[in-house]
């Protein structure tokens, strides 16, 4: 969040880079992945550290959504915010998830935050997968022991936010 920049002009970036549409289209996809991301350019200039990084996250989705994408790569999305800036951007991206239709790529350590948004998850380690299937059958009945831990692993503050 370069403080030069005003919010419109960060998530207009990449649509005036790749020549999306006219300056008018531009300027209105901008306003509207904002609006979906429900943050306004005063929103977007907090003080406190907790609402910097909601803003900063928020920010990164609207960029993100401005293109007006099928499938959104979300690689962490939400591991540096404290638990109720992550819950906020968690009902957002649910939101999304659902007003949209969007896919979502969703990368995480953290499967407590997946189980919210994924109708299917592959387990990696080291690069390969240990274990993939439907939510519901890797989290009822994971095969694998590196999946249990990571299972066993997740704080019950999970069940805070958003469900998809």
């Amino acid at each position: 969040m370069d403080p030069r920049f005003t919010v419109e002009r960060i998530v207009r970036e990449p649509l005036e880079h790749y020549k999306v549409g006219d300056r008018a289209d531009r300027a209105e996809r901008t306003a509207w992945a904002l609006g979906a991301v429900r943050l306004s350019e005063t929103a977007a200039r907090p003080a406190s550290g907790g609402a910097l990084g909601r803003a900063a996250a928020a920010v990164a989705i609207a960029r993100a959504l401005a293109a007006r994408p099928e499938v959104l790569v979300l690689d962490e999305p939400t591991s540096a915010l404290d638990v109720t800036v992550q819950a906020s951007i968690l009902e957002v991206l649910a939101t999304l998830q659902r007003d949209l239709g969007l896919t979502y790529l969703f990368i995480s350590h953290d499967l407590g935050v997946v189980r919210q948004f994924a109708d299917t998850l592959t387990v990696l380690r080291r690069g390969e997968v240990v274990e993939s299937g439907t939510v519901e059958e890797v989290f009822a009945a994971p095969r694998e022991e590196y999946t249990r831990r990571l299972i066993a692993s997740i704080p019950a503050r999970q069940d805070v936010g958003a469900s998809a």
